[in-house]
């Protein structure tokens, strides 16, 4: 016990900065990727959107080949041509469902809206007569927002439709729009108060219904106003701040602080984002946010403040099998990532990785030798946010090497603090195969 504790004292002396500056695993090596084209099934390789629905299905949104329901194994497909359920198009933009199990799809043909009970089709009971009208109209965007409330642009309006207990509509209220800039607008509820995100030529508004039964713009903040031939791709809500996909960059912009930030692509610079161009943004699992363009995939490190790439390439060994991405999906742990050529790239993270840890002469924070003669692993340390796992080894020309997250502490025989503690000896440990949450891992047996 006296022999952990001073080997814990030396740690925390020598180490208490790093933990705080962990090194992290690169992207691409944490998942396995798998493709879905038309080889196996799918209608068309050009995907506009893809989405969840409550029973776990996924519903993607082609350019050509229309809807497709898909279980993990085999799809059902809608179209024009589908006798089941005909659609007003093969050209689906993107779908939505709403509390009663209504699946309300998009396209220039019109709207159309499937029972997901009976995969029929289905139009909810509208008192006014209003409803059918608009579904008739060319559609660009649905959405569902956190009051339950259904946003439908179509024609030249944007409309928010309201139901009672049994579905049918209770009100529809509409904001008539000017000519745009770009047909289809970005609908978010960033506030998740029911009152909608959307940029109109170049400015960001929030859409509040008010008293007369209709729909208003209020602006957010001077922060917002983007030159007018601006395209707004996507928005994205992290903690309290907003992510912002354009044609002409990236913007990160602080609610609480009101400041924005842009991110560029700089010639010649690895680490800047791939293009200027975006096209969708998502959050991981574990709260890394991925921006999509048309030059691959980005993955933003908010340590570094700075992206790594995931791209498709001609020498093989890229992880994605087309650079034109136009929509992200994450369902837990797995990527879905729509592209235009490559159809579905499907990310799966690795149930088991290695690393291979060796001397490298130009990197002084690297083993100090490749022969290892012991190895010592603590317990892990720290709370949910940082996490600090220290491994020690012994080489041939260091007494100790310890290991914080990739990086390594050298201790020699002549060192202060490793005279101090000279009846510290490390012991071979043996290696336990475990396995504990899915996560397939090696651990050091304790009762060694």
């Amino acid at each position: 016990m006296k022999r952990h504790n001073l080997l814990y004292l030396i740690i925390y002396i020598s180490f208490i900065i790093p933990c705080a500056l962990q090194a992290q695993e690169r992207f691409t090596d944490q998942y396995n990727v798998s493709y879905i084209t038309m080889d196996d099934g799918l209608p068309h390789n050009f995907i506009d959107d893809i989405y969840k629905d409550t029973r776990g299905f996924l519903w993607i949104s082609t350019a050509g080949g229309g809807l497709s329901r898909y279980d993990g194994y085999e799809f059902i497909h809608f179209n024009p041509n589908t006798s089941h359920c005909k659609l007003k198009s093969n050209f689906i933009l993107n779908v939505h469902e709403d509390t009663f199990q209504r699946l309300w799809i998009v396209s220039e043909g019109g709207t159309d809206i499937i029972d997901l009970l009976t995969l029929q089709p289905i139009i909810p009971n509208d008192p006014k007569g209003l409803l059918t009208t608009l579904l008739n109209q060319p559609a660009y965007t649905i959405m569902r927002d956190s009051q339950n409330s259904i946003w439908l642009q179509c024609g030249n309006a944007l409309h928010r439709i309201t139901f009672n207990i049994k579905g049918d509509v209770e009100s529809l209220s509409t904001l008539t729009l000017p000519q745009l800039n770009e047909p289809d607008l970005v609908l978010k509820d960033i506030d998740e108060d029911g009152k909608i995100w959307t940029a109109i030529n170049g400015t960001i508004y929030k859409i509040i219904p008010n008293n007369q039964g209709g729909l208003e713009e209020s602006h957010i903040s001077e922060k917002l106003t983007f030159l007018p031939d601006t395209y707004l791709k996507d928005m994205l809500a992290k903690e309290n701040e907003v992510w912002i996909a354009t044609h002409a960059g990236l913007n990160r912009y602080n609610k609480n602080s009101n400041a924005i930030k842009i991110y560029e692509n700089i010639p010649n610079d690895p680490h800047s984002i791939s293009q200027n161009y975006l096209t969708s943004l998502a959050i991981t699992n574990d709260k890394q946010l991925i921006a999509g363009t048309f030059r691959g995939a980005n993955i933003y490190n908010p340590i570094t403040d700075s992206f790594e790439h995931l791209a498709h390439n001609s020498t093989g060994n890229s992880l994605l099998n087309s650079n034109f991405i136009n929509c992200i999906k994450v369902d837990g742990k797995h990527i879905w990532i729509g592209t235009e050529s490559g159809g579905i790239n499907k990310l799966a993270p690795k149930r088991l990785s290695i690393h291979n840890y060796i001397h490298d002469k130009e990197i002084p924070s690297s083993l100090s030798d490749n022969p290892v003669n012991a190895i010592y692993e603590d317990k892990e340390k720290g709370s949910q946010q940082v996490r600090c796992k220290l491994t020690i080894l012994r080489t041939h020309t260091a007494l100790y090497n310890i290991i914080i997250h990739h990086h390594y502490k050298h201790f020699h025989e002549s060192d202060e603090t490793t005279r101090r503690c000279t009846a510290l000896r490390m012991l071979t440990v043996p290696l336990r195969y475990t396995q504990d949450n899915d996560e397939q891992q090696y651990a050091i047996d304790k009762q060694c």
